[in-house]
């Protein structure tokens, strides 16, 4: 089958003039892949070699007998984690979950507050500022009345007055 297939390439190249220059045409990654697979073959060769000296010296080590001796104090350690940190973060978090809608809620409506007050607040100006620009320019009218002058026998405060005495009691032994 191939050679067939040999055959009608070299007639089809002979038939267009092309001869013996037909080069095979071999596509980028064909040319790249074997150095990918070396590559990862000694990748995986250079991570076993680190993993066995790694193990040797596990083996040769202290460190599993240190582990042995200290593990109650990680057991207790684990404990007081589990109940001052990770608890009161669990509940803070569970809290804060549940009142989210809560906050959102009221966060809404103080802003939705503030915008109304906002407005309200621009529009009674630009009035005030219409109502005024609309007045007699002859005389502006006054927005409080005018104070009084006392007269000395009006005295509010009640000085001035002579004080009556009223009813005096003596204290005799």
């Amino acid at each position: 089958m191939s050679s067939t297939v040999l055959n009608i390439v070299q007639t089809a190249s002979s038939a267009h003039g092309l001869g013996a220059q037909t080069a095979e045409v071999t596509s980028p990654i064909s040319r790249i892949l074997p150095y990918i697979s070396s590559a990862f073959s000694a990748s995986k060769y250079v991570f076993g070699l680190i993993v066995s000296l790694f193990q040797t010296l596990l083996h040769l080590s202290p460190f599993p007998i240190v582990l042995y001796v200290i593990a109650p104090l990680t057991v207790f350690l684990d404990l007081v984690v589990a109940i001052f940190i990770r608890a009161p973060y669990t509940g803070v978090i569970y809290l804060l979950d549940a009142l989210f809608p809560l906050y959102v809620f009221c966060g809404v409506a103080c802003i939705t507050g503030g915008l109304l007050g906002l407005t309200g607040r621009i529009l009674c100006r630009i009035l005030i500022h219409l109502i005024r620009r609309g007045e007699d320019p002859a005389g502006p009218a006054r927005s409080r009345p005018v104070k009084r002058k006392l007269r000395p026998e009006e005295d509010r405060k009640g000085k001035g007055r002579e004080r009556s005495l009223g009813v005096q009691i003596k204290l005799e032994r």
